[in-house]
C-alpha cells in the first residue's frame, strides 16, 4: 500500500448503513466517500478510481448490478462488494463484483476483506 489513504466509495440510498459503514471504516484509515444512487457514483469515479466500492442492490436509478458493471469498466483494479438484504448475489458477480455479502454482515469481516485487498 503506499502512503496515501486507501479510497472507500459506499453506495447506498440509506444513510443509516452508509454512516455506519463511514464510522466502521474510516477509523481504520480508509478514506470514505459516500453517495446515495448510482449517478452520483458514476460521477465521483469519473474524478479518481476508488481502491474499494461498496455498493447496495436496491436504489433509485441504477441497480448496484447497473453501477457495479459501469464501475468495473471505469475501475478494473477496484474490489467491488455487492451488498443486499436479498439474494442478489448472481447479479453481483456477473456484473463483475469480486465480493457479495447478504446484510446484515459482520462488519469485523468487511474490514479485513478490504485490508487485504489494500496489503497486495
Amino acid at each position: 500500500m503506499t502512503d496515501s489513504l486507501a479510497t472507500v466509495l459506499v453506495v447506498d440510498d440509506n444513510g443509516a448503513v452508509s454512516g455506519v459503514l463511514r464510522e466502521i471504516l474510516e477509523p481504520t484509515g480508509l478514506a470514505v466517500s459516500c453517495c446515495g444512487d448510482g449517478y452520483s457514483a458514476l460521477e465521483l469515479s469519473e474524478e479518481k478510481c476508488f481502491d474499494v466500492i461498496i455498493a447496495d442492490y436496491r436504489m433509485p436509478g441504477l441497480t448496484g448490478a447497473d453501477i457495479t458493471r459501469l464501475l468495473r469498466a471505469q475501475c478494473p483494479d477496484a474490489l467491488i462488494i455487492g451488498i443486499s438484504a436479498g439474494h442478489k448475489n448472481k447479479e453481483f458477480i456477473d456484473a463483475g463484483a469480486d465480493v457479495f455479502l447478504k446484510k446484515p454482515f459482520p462488519f469485523r469481516g468487511l474490514v479485513s476483506m478490504i485490508q487485504e485487498k489494500m496489503e497486495k
